[in-house]
């Protein structure tokens, strides 16, 4: 009988290990403060990074059209958190861990991140600073971080030293804007919000709904460019004159915001977008607009 139970308890072991490995989702944070305990859950794909938003206990969000997750139970203790997978027309319960939690396990106030996408940290960054975020292609990032903290204005510092440990600094713009960008590139990053002096609500109609919004020119496709110039056509009032080419461009573009916006605040943050890739906006007559490549000097 012994020589039996041997390879039946390594043959769990094993198939307990491969399941794990198999898993579509990892837990990437932990962020508890008072009145806040969320977790930020990552797909494993090293390409599709997708990540859900918002997480705290009981919620449930779905991953593309294949996996849903359900948030059971956040353990801040041991930096774990249960969840109720659905995914290749199957259901389980399996409970997450941190990669590398070398800290001491502990229930005090923190925020811990491991390899966090980047755009995940910036929809937290905003939210604790209630700052638009602009930055240029740095989508592949990704951000760790253990601090102790108890307010979001320590949690916001802690994300901004974790941003320098990973090469990025972050520059503030005025009362409302900050910029994320690489720290050898700092220079290209050129404060200017302050100079807006009028504020026009935006139309009722608006694409640019509280949360994170996310704008790909990936692949050297036009369509995806063409999506965010269809925003901003609905901002200046005016239509793409479709006649002129558009830049030929592989650049992403990212706009992460979490507070009210005004028109004028909309088109700087887009107008300084597009100049990080080399785009001006230019009117066309009465009632039309390009896109155009600005020749390096």
């Amino acid at each position: 009988m012994k020589s039996l139970l041997l390879p039946l308890l390594l043959f769990s072991l094993l198939s307990a290990s491969a399941h794990a490995e198999s898993l579509p989702v990892k837990l990437t944070g932990i962020i508890n403060l008072p009145g806040e305990k969320e977790v930020l859950v990552e797909k494993t794909d090293a390409v599709d990074r997708s990540f859900v938003i918002s997480n705290s206990e009981g919620q449930t969000e779905v991953f593309g059209k294949e996996i849903k997750c359900k948030i059971l139970q956040i353990d801040t203790t041991n930096r774990t958190v249960k969840v109720n997978l659905t995914f290749n027309q199957s259901s389980t319960t399996n409970t997450l861990s941190l990669e590398n939690n070398t800290k001491n396990s502990s229930n005090a106030y923190g925020i811990h991140l491991r390899n966090a996408s980047l755009h995940r940290v910036q929809w937290l960054y905003s939210r604790f600073t209630n700052r638009t975020i602009l930055q240029p292609s740095l989508s592949s990032a990704t951000i760790s971080c253990d601090a102790d903290v108890t307010n979001e204005t320590a949690a916001a510092q802690a994300l901004s030293h974790a941003l320098i440990q990973a090469s990025l600094t972050n520059i503030l713009d005025g009362r409302k804007f900050a910029m994320i960008v690489p720290i050898e590139h700092a220079s290209m990053a050129h404060p200017g919000s302050s100079k807006i002096k009028t504020f026009t609500p935006l139309p009722p109609t608006s694409s640019t709904p509280p949360g994170l919004t996310r704008m790909f020119g990936a692949d050297c496709t036009d369509s995806n460019l063409q999506e965010t110039l269809k925003l901003y056509s609905m901002l200046i009032g005016r239509q793409l004159d479709r006649s002129a080419p558009l830049p030929d461009t592989s650049a992403s573009f990212t706009f992460v915001t979490q507070t009210g916006m005004f028109k004028e605040e909309a088109l700087y943050a887009f107008d300084t977008l597009y100049a990080w890739q080399n785009i001006k906006i230019i009117p066309i007559g009465k009632d039309l607009f390009q896109a155009v490549e600005i020749k390096s000097k």
